[in-house]
């Protein structure tokens, strides 16, 4: 089980944080000694930390930067929509 210190800082991740639960986005905003600031996605958007030392289920997938490129492009559209 990977560790949410496994996860790096200006990157976007899917992960599922229990087994049987829905894949999530999030990107990593920011670690202090003992947390890391993470950025949820898609159904509101959302930040908040979790300890370093919690685990989760698993990272589906660590998405590159031409898939970040073009969920950055979806969400921006769907957000000025709302406006």
């Amino acid at each position: 089980m990977p560790f949410y210190e496994d996860l790096q800082a200006e990157t976007y991740y899917l992960i599922r944080e229990e087994p049987g639960t829905e894949i999530k986005m999030v990107s990593v905003l920011m670690r202090t000694e003992m947390a890391v600031l993470l950025r949820g996605y898609l159904s509101d958007a959302e930040d908040f930390f979790k300890d370093k030392s919690d685990h989760f289920e698993e990272i589906v997938e660590e998405l590159d930067g031409d898939m970040v490129a073009v969920f950055e492009s979806i969400y921006a559209q769907e957000i000025s929509e709302e406006d």
